[in-house]
Protein backbone atom coordinates (compact mmCIF):
# COMPACT_ATOMS: atom_id res chain seq x y z
CA UNK A 1 0.00 0.00 0.00
CA UNK A 2 1.48 3.64 -1.17
CA UNK A 3 -0.14 6.51 1.17
CA UNK A 4 0.05 9.73 -1.04
CA UNK A 5 1.39 12.93 0.64
CA UNK A 6 -2.29 14.94 1.07
CA UNK A 7 -0.14 18.38 0.37
CA UNK A 8 1.24 16.91 -3.41
CA UNK A 9 0.04 15.40 -6.77
CA UNK A 10 1.27 12.48 -8.21
CA UNK A 11 0.59 12.84 -11.97
CA UNK A 12 1.33 8.37 -12.22
CA UNK A 13 -2.25 8.69 -11.98
CA UNK A 14 -3.51 10.71 -14.75
CA UNK A 15 -5.11 8.72 -17.78
CA UNK A 16 -3.82 10.02 -21.00
CA UNK A 17 -4.84 13.79 -21.09
CA UNK A 18 -6.71 13.26 -18.19
CA UNK A 19 -5.70 14.65 -14.84
CA UNK A 20 -8.29 13.57 -11.70
CA UNK A 21 -6.84 15.46 -8.66
CA UNK A 22 -5.33 18.85 -8.36
CA UNK A 23 -4.30 21.40 -5.79
CA UNK A 24 -5.63 24.18 -7.22
CA UNK A 25 -8.80 24.00 -5.34
CA UNK A 26 -8.20 23.97 -1.78
CA UNK A 27 -4.11 23.85 -1.85
CA UNK A 28 -4.73 19.81 -0.76
CA UNK A 29 -5.08 16.99 -3.19
CA UNK A 30 -8.57 16.98 -3.95
CA UNK A 31 -10.27 15.18 -6.87
CA UNK A 32 -11.01 17.88 -9.69
CA UNK A 33 -14.83 16.78 -9.92
CA UNK A 34 -15.13 17.69 -6.48
CA UNK A 35 -13.51 21.65 -6.69
CA UNK A 36 -16.34 24.20 -8.06
CA UNK A 37 -13.44 26.74 -9.65
CA UNK A 38 -12.86 26.83 -13.23
CA UNK A 39 -9.65 24.68 -13.40
CA UNK A 40 -7.89 23.18 -16.57
CA UNK A 41 -4.82 21.09 -16.32
CA UNK A 42 -2.77 20.58 -19.21
CA UNK A 43 -0.42 16.93 -18.20
CA UNK A 44 3.24 15.79 -19.37
CA UNK A 45 1.58 13.43 -22.13
CA UNK A 46 -0.49 16.78 -23.11
CA UNK A 47 2.39 19.44 -23.73
CA UNK A 48 4.29 16.12 -25.17
CA UNK A 49 1.74 15.68 -27.70
CA UNK A 50 1.33 19.18 -28.81
CA UNK A 51 5.35 19.99 -28.08
CA UNK A 52 4.63 22.59 -26.33
CA UNK A 53 7.52 24.58 -25.08
CA UNK A 54 6.36 27.71 -23.26
CA UNK A 55 3.06 29.35 -21.85
CA UNK A 56 2.20 30.32 -25.07
CA UNK A 57 2.00 27.01 -26.91
CA UNK A 58 0.07 26.06 -24.16
CA UNK A 59 -2.66 28.67 -23.47
CA UNK A 60 -3.26 28.80 -27.10
CA UNK A 61 -4.22 25.27 -26.77
CA UNK A 62 -6.52 26.11 -23.51
CA UNK A 63 -9.97 27.29 -22.21
CA UNK A 64 -10.85 30.63 -22.54
CA UNK A 65 -7.03 31.91 -22.87
CA UNK A 66 -5.15 34.07 -25.05
CA UNK A 67 -1.27 34.69 -26.01
CA UNK A 68 0.76 37.32 -27.34
CA UNK A 69 3.63 37.32 -29.27
CA UNK A 70 4.13 36.41 -33.17
CA UNK A 71 2.08 33.63 -33.09
CA UNK A 72 -0.76 35.11 -30.73
CA UNK A 73 -4.46 36.79 -30.49
CA UNK A 74 -4.00 39.33 -27.95
CA UNK A 75 -2.10 43.29 -27.96
CA UNK A 76 -1.40 45.27 -24.11
CA UNK A 77 -1.52 48.56 -26.32
CA UNK A 78 2.13 50.65 -27.04
CA UNK A 79 4.06 48.07 -24.88
CA UNK A 80 3.58 45.49 -26.17
CA UNK A 81 7.01 44.74 -28.43
CA UNK A 82 9.16 45.34 -25.24
CA UNK A 83 6.96 43.53 -22.99
CA UNK A 84 7.11 40.16 -25.78
CA UNK A 85 10.66 40.42 -25.87
CA UNK A 86 11.21 41.10 -22.16
CA UNK A 87 8.60 38.78 -20.41
CA UNK A 88 7.32 36.66 -23.06
CA UNK A 89 5.65 34.51 -20.70
CA UNK A 90 3.32 37.66 -19.32
CA UNK A 91 1.98 38.34 -22.59
CA UNK A 92 -0.98 36.31 -21.91
CA UNK A 93 -4.93 37.19 -21.26
CA UNK A 94 -7.75 34.85 -19.12
CA UNK A 95 -11.22 35.51 -19.88
CA UNK A 96 -10.64 38.47 -21.52
CA UNK A 97 -9.95 40.57 -18.61
CA UNK A 98 -6.37 40.52 -17.33
CA UNK A 99 -3.07 38.27 -17.45
CA UNK A 100 -2.87 35.63 -14.96
CA UNK A 101 -0.40 35.58 -12.32
CA UNK A 102 2.57 32.71 -12.72
CA UNK A 103 3.09 30.68 -9.94
CA UNK A 104 5.77 28.00 -9.63
CA UNK A 105 4.68 24.89 -7.28
CA UNK A 106 1.99 27.76 -6.51
CA UNK A 107 4.51 30.32 -5.12
CA UNK A 108 4.93 33.11 -7.10
CA UNK A 109 7.72 33.68 -9.76
CA UNK A 110 9.08 35.58 -12.23
CA UNK A 111 10.97 32.54 -13.69
CA UNK A 112 9.72 31.57 -17.17
CA UNK A 113 8.02 28.65 -17.87
CA UNK A 114 9.43 25.79 -19.32
CA UNK A 115 7.91 21.80 -20.15
CA UNK A 116 11.44 20.16 -19.96
CA UNK A 117 10.85 20.13 -16.22
CA UNK A 118 7.19 20.51 -15.58
CA UNK A 119 4.97 17.15 -14.61
CA UNK A 120 1.58 19.74 -15.70
CA UNK A 121 0.02 23.51 -15.95
CA UNK A 122 -2.71 24.53 -13.91
CA UNK A 123 -5.05 27.13 -15.18
CA UNK A 124 -7.00 28.30 -12.51
CA UNK A 125 -9.45 31.26 -14.41
CA UNK A 126 -10.89 34.10 -11.90
CA UNK A 127 -9.56 35.64 -8.83
CA UNK A 128 -7.73 33.12 -6.17
CA UNK A 129 -6.56 35.82 -4.10
CA UNK A 130 -8.54 33.75 -1.45
CA UNK A 131 -6.54 30.81 -1.69
CA UNK A 132 -3.13 32.12 -2.87
CA UNK A 133 -2.98 35.87 -1.53
CA UNK A 134 -2.66 36.97 -5.45
CA UNK A 135 -5.68 38.66 -6.19
CA UNK A 136 -5.05 39.23 -10.23
CA UNK A 137 -9.05 39.44 -12.35
CA UNK A 138 -7.21 36.54 -15.01
CA UNK A 139 -6.62 33.94 -12.51
CA UNK A 140 -3.64 31.52 -11.51
CA UNK A 141 -1.05 29.64 -14.30
CA UNK A 142 0.82 27.15 -12.55
CA UNK A 143 3.86 25.43 -13.56
CA UNK A 144 4.47 22.06 -11.41
CA UNK A 145 8.00 21.00 -11.27
CA UNK A 146 9.03 17.55 -11.74
CA UNK A 147 10.03 16.30 -8.44
CA UNK A 148 11.85 12.81 -7.86
CA UNK A 149 11.01 9.80 -7.30
CA UNK A 150 12.18 7.12 -4.99
CA UNK A 151 10.70 4.36 -7.11
CA UNK A 152 10.85 3.96 -10.26
CA UNK A 153 13.88 4.75 -12.88
CA UNK A 154 13.01 6.52 -15.88
CA UNK A 155 15.02 7.99 -18.94
CA UNK A 156 13.97 10.59 -21.82
CA UNK A 157 15.35 12.58 -24.54
CA UNK A 158 13.78 14.84 -26.72
CA UNK A 159 14.76 16.49 -30.11
CA UNK A 160 12.12 19.17 -32.22
CA UNK A 161 13.06 20.95 -35.24
CA UNK A 162 11.15 23.66 -36.62
CA UNK A 163 11.04 26.54 -39.12
CA UNK A 164 13.53 28.81 -39.69
CA UNK A 165 16.06 26.60 -38.05
CA UNK A 166 14.32 26.37 -34.63
CA UNK A 167 15.57 23.03 -32.88
CA UNK A 168 15.03 22.33 -29.10
CA UNK A 169 16.80 19.61 -27.16
CA UNK A 170 16.39 18.11 -23.97
CA UNK A 171 16.35 15.27 -21.53
CA UNK A 172 15.26 14.23 -18.51
CA UNK A 173 16.53 11.40 -16.03
CA UNK A 174 15.41 10.09 -12.76
CA UNK A 175 17.69 7.77 -11.28
CA UNK A 176 16.65 5.82 -7.88
CA UNK A 177 19.79 5.44 -5.68
CA UNK A 178 17.98 4.35 -2.69
CA UNK A 179 14.95 2.29 -3.44
CA UNK A 180 12.35 3.81 -1.53
CA UNK A 181 14.82 6.31 0.53
CA UNK A 182 16.58 8.53 -1.79
CA UNK A 183 15.85 9.42 -5.65
CA UNK A 184 17.38 12.08 -7.69
CA UNK A 185 16.28 14.30 -11.12
CA UNK A 186 18.25 16.00 -13.67
CA UNK A 187 17.31 17.56 -16.67
CA UNK A 188 18.58 20.34 -19.40
CA UNK A 189 17.51 22.31 -21.80
CA UNK A 190 19.14 23.70 -25.29
CA UNK A 191 16.81 25.61 -27.29
CA UNK A 192 17.50 28.32 -30.14
CA UNK A 193 14.15 29.38 -31.60
CA UNK A 194 14.71 31.72 -34.86
CA UNK A 195 11.92 34.22 -36.50
CA UNK A 196 10.89 34.74 -39.49
CA UNK A 197 12.26 38.93 -39.41
CA UNK A 198 16.35 38.41 -39.02
CA UNK A 199 18.55 38.58 -36.55
CA UNK A 200 15.53 38.24 -33.92
CA UNK A 201 16.08 35.03 -32.06
CA UNK A 202 15.86 33.66 -28.31
CA UNK A 203 18.76 31.26 -27.39
CA UNK A 204 17.71 29.40 -23.77
CA UNK A 205 20.04 26.88 -22.30
CA UNK A 206 18.72 25.65 -18.54
CA UNK A 207 19.54 22.92 -16.27
CA UNK A 208 17.45 21.50 -13.60
CA UNK A 209 17.73 18.91 -10.61
CA UNK A 210 15.89 17.69 -7.94
CA UNK A 211 16.11 15.36 -4.92
CA UNK A 212 13.79 13.17 -3.29
CA UNK A 213 14.75 11.89 0.10
CA UNK A 214 13.14 9.82 2.97
CA UNK A 215 14.61 11.00 6.13
CA UNK A 216 13.09 9.24 8.51
CA UNK A 217 9.54 7.09 8.37
CA UNK A 218 6.73 7.33 10.35
CA UNK A 219 5.41 5.62 13.09
CA UNK A 220 2.09 4.70 14.63
CA UNK A 221 1.73 8.66 16.05
CA UNK A 222 0.48 11.52 14.50
CA UNK A 223 3.75 12.01 12.62
CA UNK A 224 4.27 10.28 9.49
CA UNK A 225 7.37 10.22 7.29
CA UNK A 226 10.06 12.92 7.43
CA UNK A 227 10.41 13.79 3.75
CA UNK A 228 12.79 15.95 1.89
CA UNK A 229 12.01 17.17 -1.02
CA UNK A 230 14.74 20.14 -2.92
CA UNK A 231 15.42 21.13 -6.30
CA UNK A 232 17.41 23.94 -8.19
CA UNK A 233 17.50 25.67 -11.64
CA UNK A 234 19.79 27.36 -13.52
CA UNK A 235 19.73 29.03 -16.75
CA UNK A 236 20.61 31.29 -19.59
CA UNK A 237 18.26 33.48 -21.62
CA UNK A 238 19.50 35.56 -24.68
CA UNK A 239 17.01 37.60 -27.06
CA UNK A 240 16.67 39.90 -29.84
Amino acid sequence: TIELSPFQVDASRDVGYRSSSTLAGSRLNTNLADVAGAISIINEEMMRDLAAGDVGAILSNAVSTEVGGYLGNVSDGTGEQQNARGQPHLQQRVRGLAEATNTRNFFLTSIPFDSYNTERVTVSRGANSLLFGIGSAGGIVDNSLAMASRANNSREVSLQLGQWGHYRASTNINQVIVPGRLGLRFALLKADRQYPQRPAYEDSERGYVALNALLRRGGEGVLGDTTLLANFERGRIVAE
